[in-house]
């Protein structure tokens, strides 16, 4: 009598997951997050949405009503191709259930209930077991090889607490991939890339450094204003009338070969690139606010400054940003600072 084949768990195929791919015998590790425009700007500098620290972390749990494992799961709702298809929502929560669920009966006999919502003495002993929870922190690995890894990667991506890192092409986005920055992802605090796809953080610091010094030489070359905009706004000591020697002489006391200070020069650099326009209106807001009658318009009362009886923020950069967001009030802003 021929034995039967067993499965093996970690023969699957590569599957999104809400906006997010997952792929068999990969090595994922959790970065930072791509900063957004409501990042506070200490976490903005540093390239992340979040406090970076070693012991900082969150921890989440699979929602009882969002397993993925029933075609009802509120995670199929954000899949426009399934969404309104019950049959394609019942195949997919099958796919994710045989994928994710099911590798782990060795551990759990009566994973099957896991399908049914309902089940709450099954749902509650795992969860006081914490079998339906993880942990997630910079630099936590996950490995897809591991039955349990793999469901635990699984639970943050359901749960959106971690997304793909970086953009995804027009090709990607057809198959429903999400890039880091989507809207998609608003509630996202961290975000994973695969290891083996990864370069060294010592290659991608060498990659930063060499294109931070491209872009500070060229821009010095062919748009020094706008270079003092930037390195004023990260903090360094300059006027408009420093000369070339005394820019780089600052700069590279600023940098002097520390990663984290680079990376800050580096994102000034992308968040110019991703919408020059709004960066410049945001360096000449700056510049007018230092200023005496920028200082004149703006009042400051406990924490909060104020143009008239309009609340803007708590410094310079955020009333920067509230002025950009309301154009009516930027006119104002403007039209009041035009004698500068």
């Amino acid at each position: 009598m021929a034995k039967k084949l067993v499965k093996n768990p970690n023969d699957f195929e590569s599957v999104i997951v809400n906006g997010c791919l997952i792929e068999p015998n990969t090595i994922y590790e959790i970065v930072p997050k791509e900063p957004s425009g409501n990042t506070p700007e200490e976490y903005f500098q540093l390239g992340s949405t979040k406090e970076r620290h070693p012991f900082v972390s969150n921890t989440c749990s699979l929602s009882q009503i969002n397993t993925g494992f029933y075609a009802a799961s509120e995670v199929f709702n954000r899949e426009d191709k399934i969404k309104n298809n019950w049959q394609a929502r019942a195949e997919k929560a099958e796919l994710l259930y045989d994928i994710f669920a099911e590798p782990l009966r060795m551990y759990i006999a009566d994973i099957e209930k896991i399908k049914t919502p309902t089940e709450d003495e099954f749902f509650d002993k795992n969860y006081a077991k914490k079998a339906f929870s993880v942990t997630i922190g910079e630099g936590v690995q996950f490995n897809t090889a591991n039955p349990i890894q793999r469901f635990q990667l699984y639970i943050a991506i359901v749960e959106g607490e971690v997304c793909m890192k970086g953009k995804r092409d027009d090709d990607e986005k057809k198959l429903g991939l999400k890039s880091e920055n989507d809207p998609y992802h608003q509630e996202a605090q961290y975000s994973y890339v695969s290891i083996t796809k990864r370069k060294t953080k010592s290659q991608q610091n060498a990659e930063i450094e060499m294109e931070c010094t491209y872009q500070f030489g060229h821009l010095l070359r062919t748009d020094k204003e706008l270079l003092i905009g930037m390195l004023q706004y990260i903090g360094l000591p300059i006027t408009k009338k420093s000369t070339d020697g005394e820019l780089t002489n600052s700069y590279k006391t600023f940098v002097d070969k520390t990663p984290e200070k680079i990376k800050i020069f580096y994102n000034t650099i992308e968040k110019y690139q991703k919408d020059k326009e709004s960066f410049r209106q945001e360096l000449e807001i700056l510049d007018r606010l230092k200023t005496k009658i920028g200082r004149s318009i703006i009042k400051k009362e406990g924490n909060t400054y104020y143009m008239g009886d309009v609340p803007l923020g708590s410094n310079a950069k955020s009333i920067a940003s509230k002025l950009i967001k309301e154009p009516e009030l930027l006119q104002t802003f403007l039209s009041k600072t035009q004698e500068i």
